[in-house]
């Protein structure tokens, strides 16, 4: 399958850059719609008027998400001096918003959304198996890809900005360096959109707004388009440069300014016409039919040639934006903002907190009244409360200058301030539950409330997260299908590879393996993650009423080597040694199997219950043990001990008492016996 090659744009850029230099566009916006054809002039001018439009939108957007992170970094007071409020000598500032989101943010990417790919449907069963076969790898492809791509880094930061009411996109990429599928984060404040569309798709164009490096300028862009940046000093910084990428469902065009970069058809869509289409059939069919008459070729052409308007994945081409919402109401693009509300609770907070602090500071230090017409501010500002410290002062001293102590705060402030608190985690899902604490005053049943309340805030958003990463996994199969033209490598676990039937934890898939008939859908709840804790706790009661098996409690306890430790549990209730266990009592990989049944012996007179390993090789085991205890005289419970070893022996190893009895043991045992006795 061949990429997409872009189209530069030609080296001479016409003489008329934008609208102010002569273009007329017409009165009818219609006109004002970018075709891929048109000149450069006039595509700069229509994509310059189209954003235009577009400013007032996202400027509004720009300063409502400027506003929610100065709350959330803690610029309160500057934003409460904006809104006329009182002003406190404090400038003590509680905080609860940025610790809330933090933890959300974390506690949200914490889960891994899990791929499930259903096989497309077929007529036959060895086909449909086969279509089995290669839903799995894709499914196991796309798990991979999902840490490969660090993905569980860049939900962070979505799950951040999306609970501080600045929207975010997924947009799904083809990474060249890599050559492989990828994502990156998109702002929603980085973007300018058609005006009144309440989707991406409803949307007509897209433009993304992306400041960048003058390197990575000269690692991406045409190099004879260098000569046309200019660095702008975005933030400050002067290495940077602006780059505008104008999307629309059909091509792409890369912008500085007023000079076109780049321009190409959309890079993830592939449409084969109909002569392309039966070409590659008869090519595929090629050894098929090479036995065939002519008459069977045309009739099994009409038969088994269907052309399909579009070879791939997408029914028709798309603009790469995955929109995770906040919360939206479906009347325009981006979503409400929320934050607004609670943005006069944290005033509220900080405002009595201020006042307290104010006022403790006040009730903490006496004041001094004085006879002004008696004595001088400086002569007051002399009495400094030190030891021993002489005051002269004409007349009464108690007439001239009095003091008071400082009247305690009103109950109701404090009161008001742990209302206030209450208001916020109500509104923000973030109660003390959640935060690992159970309120004094609550019952148990009311922390349980509190804690399910929590969860639905977890539950809203995993459920919007879900869609995003289906629609991320749709078109990273489209991107499969398209450029995935040699093999590239999976890395599974061992468990996987032993259910796809393979040795090593790792396959290679390239684009005949991907199916684009298959559906792809995300495990239901896997993106809603669940306390380790409550997980841990859940798990360990399963295991006391039986309904969890030992190696599935260690998988969910997250144990390393969880089936090793699972077979090493049940050994250990049959009383079978294990290796290490026999390694620790001195035994080695080069010890022969009478060496180790001697070994046993010694553990037995020590009292120690043996049972028999699957290892054993039972007659040797047998005669040793025999022989021990005819060599020497023993105590009852130790010769209970051996006797019942022997007859395990004899039972696993289908033999008799008699049977084993008149065959020599080896020399060193024997010897060693004989010196023993």
């Amino acid at each position: 399958m061949s990429m997409f090659t872009r189209h530069n744009v030609p080296d001479k850029i016409n003489e008329q850059k934008d609208l102010d230099i002569g273009i007329d566009l017409g009165k009818n916006p219609f006109d004002y719609f970018p075709e891929f054809d048109d000149k450069d002039d006039v595509l700069i001018a229509k994509i310059n008027k189209l954003k235009e439009e577009a400013e007032g939108q996202t400027e509004e957007i720009k300063n409502v998400c400027e506003e929610n992170y100065k709350l959330i970094f803690g610029d309160h007071i500057e934003l409460m001096k904006q809104q006329n409020l009182e002003e406190y000598r404090s400038d003590t500032v509680i905080n609860r918003l940025f610790p809330a989101i933090r933890s959300f943010a974390g506690f949200m990417s914490d889960s891994r959304p899990k791929p499930e790919v259903l096989a497309a449907s077929a007529n036959d069963a060895e086909t449909y198996d086969e279509n089995k076969m290669k839903a799995k790898m894709m499914g196991l492809a796309l798990d991979y890809k999902w840490e490969d791509r660090r993905m569980r880094h860049k939900s962070t930061r979505m799950f951040f900005r999306v609970q501080s009411d600045c929207d975010v996109f997924l947009k799904p990429f083809w990474n060249y360096d890599e050559d492989d599928v990828d994502a990156e984060v998109v702002f929603i404040s980085d973007l300018y959109w058609e005006p009144g569309a309440k989707s991406i798709d409803e949307a007509g164009w897209v433009i993304q707004t992306t400041p960048r490096t003058m390197s990575w300028a000269r690692k991406n862009l045409p190099k004879e388009k260098l000569k046309l940046l200019k660095p702008t000093g975005i933030n400050g910084i002067d290495n940077l440069i602006e780059i505008q990428e104008f999307w629309t469902d059909e091509f792409v065009v890369i912008k500085h300014e007023n000079e076109i970069i780049d321009k190409y058809k959309n890079p993830y869509f592939e449409e084969k016409d109909e002569d392309e289409q039966y070409s590659e059939f008869i090519e595929e069919n090629e050894s098929v039919m090479t036995e065939m008459f002519p008459e069977q070729q045309q009739a099994f052409i009409n038969e088994m040639f269907k052309p399909v308007k579009n070879y791939f994945r997408f029914k028709k081409p798309k603009k790469p934006f995955i929109h995770f919402e906040s919360l939206n109401f479906g009347d325009k693009l981006n979503s409400e903002n929320t934050l607004k509300q609670v943005k006069k609770v944290l005033f509220s907070i900080n405002k009595r907190k201020q006042q307290i602090d104010d006022n403790a500071n006040s009730t903490g230090n006496t004041k001094r009244y004085y006879d002004n017409t008696l004595i001088t501010e400086e002569e007051a500002n002399k009495i400094t409360g030190e030891p021993n410290q002489n005051i002269g002062l004409p007349g009464d001293p108690n007439r001239l200058i009095r003091e008071e102590s400082g009247r305690p705060i009103p109950n109701y402030v404090v009161n008001d301030l742990i209302h206030t608190e209450r208001c916020f985690d109500d509104i923000f899902g973030w109660h003390e539950i959640s935060r690992g604490t159970k309120g004094r005053t609550q019952t148990a049943t009311e922390a349980i409330k509190l804690s399910e309340a929590d969860q639905v805030v977890v539950r809203f958003l995993g459920r919007n997260f879900e869609t995003v990463i289906r629609e991320l996994y749709e078109w990273w199969i489209q991107m499969m299908c398209l450029f995935y033209t040699e093999d590239h490598i999976i890395n599974i676990s061992s468990k996987d590879a032993k259910d796809l039937g393979i040795e090593k934890p790792y396959f290679t898939i390239n684009s005949s393996i991907i199916d684009a008939g298959a559906s792809v859908v995300v495990k239901p709840g896997s993106a809603i993650p669940v306390s380790k804790s409550t997980e841990r706790n859940e798990a360990m009661a399963l295991a006391r009423a039986n309904l969890l098996s030992p190696q599935s409690l260690y998988e969910k306890l997250e144990w390393p080597d969880a089936e090793k430790h699972a077979i090493r549990f049940l050994n250990f209730k049959k009383g079978i040694i294990s290796d290490e266990q026999q390694t620790q009592m001195g035994a080695t990989q080069d010890m022969s199997q009478a060496e180790i049944a001697d070994m046993e012996n010694q553990a037995m007179m020590r009292g120690q219950r043996i049972k028999v390993s699957p290892k054993d090789d039972n007659r040797i085991h047998i005669k040793v043990h025999e022989a021990f205890m005819q060599s020497q005289e023993s105590p009852p419970e130790v010769d209970e001990l051996i006797n019942a070893h022997i007859e395990e022996h004899i039972q696993g190893g289908g033999l008799s008492a008699e049977g084993t009895r008149g065959e020599a043991l080896p020399s060193g045992i024997q010897e060693g016996l004989e010196g023993q006795a």
